[in-house]
């Protein structure tokens, strides 16, 4: 025993035995460490993304910018690690993108035009998630906004399944004051329990 215990504590002294207490400890910091750098790198990425955006606003092109925008938000859900599928058509219509959360998935729709989006335009976009399965929802972003009358149709409406999301709520997730899955969430939640599917980001 005395050998053994010898051995033990000439092993702690060159360092070649680790106590389980010590190891722990460097593991923390080890993991501690990786997180730091890993939280560091998302905002680096979330900046550029927000660079991108900012750029876009002064981009000459306007059906181009409308493009970029796409995808700059295919790279945002994907930052985020959503499970995101591009653009796509299909024999009767053309889809901006889809996103998968809580187990529903969300057909995109991307404008962004100097008008406010209205009636028609949001009804058309219903009208593609409505054929769709029961488990689809539909998330609208338009740049600028929405008009008012428009939207009331879709307040408290019982078969309502889209959610609405503007310029101001892109700013607010690009600079990094709202987590992009938080915000949509929320989004859901407002539209559920408040019936109000064009909820700010920064009233939520």
């Amino acid at each position: 025993q005395r050998a053994i215990d010898e051995l033990r504590r000439l092993a702690q002294q060159e360092n070649l035995l680790v106590s389980p207490e010590d190891l722990a400890r460097a593991e923390r910091r080890k993991a501690a460490v990786t997180a730091a750098a890993e939280s560091a790198s998302k905002r680096e990425q979330l900046a550029a993304l927000n660079d991108r955006f900012q750029a876009l606003h002064s981009h000459p092109d306007r059906q181009r910018r409308g493009y970029d925008l796409e995808k700059l938000l295919a790279a945002l859900f994907q930052w985020a690690e959503l499970d995101y599928h591009g653009s796509y058509k299909t024999e009767t219509d053309q889809i901006d993108g889809a996103v998968t959360l809580d187990s529903f998935t969300y057909l995109i729709e991307v404008r962004w035009r100097e008008d406010v989006a209205v009636a028609a335009d949001l009804a058309v976009f219903a009208d593609k998630v409505e054929r769709r399965i029961d488990a689809t929802r539909g998330m609208f972003i338009s740049m600028a906004g929405f008009r008012p009358t428009a939207v009331d149709r879709y307040r408290q409406a019982k078969e309502n399944r889209l959610v609405l999301l503007d310029g101001g709520d892109l700013a607010w997730i690009l600079e990094g004051r709202f987590d992009l899955t938080d915000a949509l969430r929320a989004k859901v939640r407002a539209a559920s329990i408040q019936g109000d599917p064009y909820v700010p980001v920064y009233n939520l």
